[in-house]
């Protein structure tokens, strides 16, 4: 009798190995929040660049104050929700009889603490202020609280 010949067993399919990237998940993203206290719009051009807008109106007392903010951060790196930060900000702010411009450079953490909410804090690292005509360059001036809720 002869033997009976059977084909060689195949090897099963690699799976495809998928990597995450967990700065993907800000990608495109939108929000509202606040920058350092100033109502904000904040806008995630990709996975690695951040920049927000904001400003406010407050009357006290027929006194008027106004300010117009922009923020635009990087990602250094990140570990889960959690992204470090640096960037840079600039300020202005109308008081009764003078503007104040403020630059500074910042270096913060974010996280993603929920799908739609995002928590951080800034270190203003270094700034430069102008008001009415007399500048003032400090280190390590303050900090800024940031909060936005993603649509």
């Amino acid at each position: 009798m002869a033997a009976v010949k059977t084909a060689p067993a195949e090897a099963p399919a690699p799976v495809p190995v998928q990597t995450v990237n967990n700065g993907d998940a800000w990608a495109g993203k939108m929000a509202v929040g606040s920058i350092g206290g100033t109502p904000s719009f904040i806008y995630h051009f990709n996975s690695q660049v951040m920049g927000a807008i904001g400003g406010s109106y407050f009357t006290t007392s027929g006194a008027t104050q106004t300010t117009i903010q922009g923020k635009l951060d990087y990602v250094l790196s990140t570990m889960g929700n959690v992204q470090t930060l640096i960037g840079g900000i600039v300020s202005t702010t109308s008081f009764p009889g003078t503007t104040s411009t403020s630059f500074g450079g910042t270096w913060g953490v974010r996280a993603l603490v929920q799908q739609n909410l995002s928590l951080g804090m800034d270190i203003i690292v270094l700034s430069s202020t102008s008001t009415g005509g007399s500048s003032t360059t400090g280190i390590f001036p303050g900090t800024l609280i940031n909060v936005g809720y993603y649509f």
